[in-house]
C-alpha cells in the first residue's frame, strides 16, 4: 500500500466518524456549507517538500452535476447534505479533486490566494500538479460567504455543545 493510501484512507476514517458525530442545530445545518475534505495525492506524496497551505475559509464549498465537471454522486451542497448524503465523503473527496484549485472557476482562480498559490506551486518543482495541497482554518462556509463576517450577524446563533 502506498503511503498516500495510507494518508488518504486514514482521513476517510476521521471524515467519516465527523459526519456519523458532528451536530449542529437544524436551522444552521441548511445554510453551513458541505466541509472541505482534503484528497492527498501520490505527488504530494512523493513532494519532496509536502507543503499544505492553510488559508482562511471557504466562501461557498458545494457540488452538483453540472457545475463544471462530470458528478456522479448526489448534490452535497450544505452540511444537512453531507450528514444525510451516504456517499457525501467520497463525494467531498472527489469535489476536492476536480476543483482542481479553482482551475475552472475563473471568478475565482485569479485572485489572490490562488494566484499566489500556483506562483508557489510553479518556483518549487517541474511537476507541480497536487504536489501542494490546501485546506482552511475554517472548513465551511455559512450563507455561501464569510463565517468570520456571519460571527457579527446577531442572526447567527450557535447553541453550545452539551459537555460530557
Amino acid at each position: 500500500m502506498s503511503e498516500t493510501s495510507d494518508i488518504q484512507k486514514s482521513l476517510h476514517v476521521r471524515y467519516l466518524k465527523f459526519q456519523e458525530e458532528a451536530e449542529v442545530p437544524s436551522s444552521l445545518a441548511s445554510r453551513l456549507s458541505s466541509p472541505l475534505l482534503i484528497a492527498a495525492t501520490d505527488a504530494w506524496s512523493a513532494s519532496k517538500f509536502r507543503i499544505l497551505i492553510v488559508g482562511q475559509e471557504v466562501l461557498g464549498w458545494a457540488f452538483a452535476s453540472g457545475s463544471y465537471y462530470e458528478w456522479p454522486f448526489n448534490p452535497v451542497a450544505n452540511f444537512h447534505d453531507f450528514k444525510t448524503n451516504h456517499d457525501a465523503v467520497e463525494s467531498l473527496v472527489q469535489g476536492y479533486r476536480v476543483f482542481d484549485y479553482a482551475k475552472y472557476q475563473p471568478e475565482n482562480s485569479g485572485g489572490p490566494f490562488w494566484s499566489t498559490y500556483r506562483k508557489l506551486r510553479a518556483g518549487l518543482e517541474e511537476n507541480i500538479e497536487g504536489s501542494i495541497l490546501f485546506t482552511n482554518l475554517f472548513r465551511m462556509s455559512i450563507d455561501g460567504g464569510s463565517v468570520l463576517k456571519a460571527s457579527r450577524d446577531d442572526s447567527v446563533t450557535v447553541q453550545k455543545a452539551p459537555t460530557h
